[in-house]
């Protein structure tokens, strides 16, 4: 009997180690699911940080691009039409908040005599750097100068050549 009784024994014995073992490998899987689990849990969180940090950094270049062209749009039109009327608060929190209501648009600013509505203050400044008069009288003299060239004539003949008043 104590054959069978050990030969039972080691089959018991045999059997346990075989699921020990794929009870290990079975953890090993569970541990690697887990880990492969975070990982990509954290992964997810780095992106969205980064994208939280990409969208930050792409809208303070925005404002910062939007506030130079104001300021440089305000320049143009003192520049052109005089001084701006600040009423007289010249803080530097009160410049802040001026600015920031021309880049958003709001309000009416006088420069000289002449009031200019915020939201139009890019065409204004645009248009305050080309001043209509000095490109008619550059396009007049060039052309005068052309045909005086092409055709050997003074100012006088170049004038009459193309029909204009003396």
């Amino acid at each position: 009997m104590s054959n069978l009784y050990s030969a039972y024994k080691e089959g018991a014995r045999t059997q346990a180690e075989e699921k020990k073992s794929l009870i290990d490998v079975e953890s090993i899987n569970w541990r690697s699911a887990i880990v492969d689990q975070q990982s990509k849990m954290d992964s997810e969180k780095l992106s969205e940080t980064i994208g939280g940090v990409t969208d930050t950094l792409s809208l303070a270049s925005s404002i910062h691009g939007t506030i130079s062209d104001t300021l440089s749009d305000v320049k143009d039109l003192e520049r052109k039409y005089g001084k701006m009327d600040t009423g007289g608060k010249e803080g530097v929190l009160n410049k802040a908040g001026r600015i920031f209501k021309m880049a958003i648009g709001s309000g009416e600013y006088k420069f000289g005599d002449t009031k200019i509505k915020s939201k139009d203050f890019a065409s204004a400044a645009t248009m305050s750097k080309f001043d209509k008069d000095s490109m008619y009288n550059e396009w007049e003299s060039s052309t005068i100068k052309n045909i005086m060239e092409d055709y050997e004539m003074d100012e006088v003949g170049a004038k009459k050549y193309l029909g204009w008043d003396i």
